[in-house]
């Protein structure tokens, strides 16, 4: 996790010990990495590393933004963006974006129907 923080940078975590955060872009590569690896094992590695870099794309959004910044204290409540992060907690979709961004992509393709829904399936 990095420690760097600006008001546009787009946060995926943030260690409660240290306060250090981590980027939505360094987890996303992170764990593209970790899926491509694991399906290698199945001869389909960039399958693996698309499912990796989409699963939680929807952490770019303004909503989660402001969820993960007033709940780890980044945002004050007198800040206009801040949330009620606990009533929003498990509210906050971000999981589902990256598998609805690969069946958009794929579905207007005859065989890249099922392909799509595979890879939405497994991304979410």
């Amino acid at each position: 996790m990095t420690t760097t923080h600006s008001n546009t940078s787009y946060i995926a975590h943030v260690r409660s010990l240290d306060k250090s955060e981590q980027t939505v872009s360094e987890h996303l590569l992170e764990v593209a990495e970790i899926t491509k690896s694991l399906a290698v094992k199945i001869n389909v590695p960039e399958a693996g590393e698309l499912i990796g870099l989409l699963h939680d794309f929807g952490k770019y959004s303004k909503s989660f933004q402001d969820y993960i910044k007033s709940g780890t204290g980044l945002f004050d409540a007198d800040n206009a963006d801040y949330v009620d992060a606990k009533a929003q907690k498990g509210k906050v979709d971000h999981s589902t974006a990256g598998a609805q961004w690969v069946w958009e992509a794929l579905s207007k393709y005859g065989k890249g129907r099922l392909c799509g829904k595979i890879l939405s399936k497994a991304g979410n």
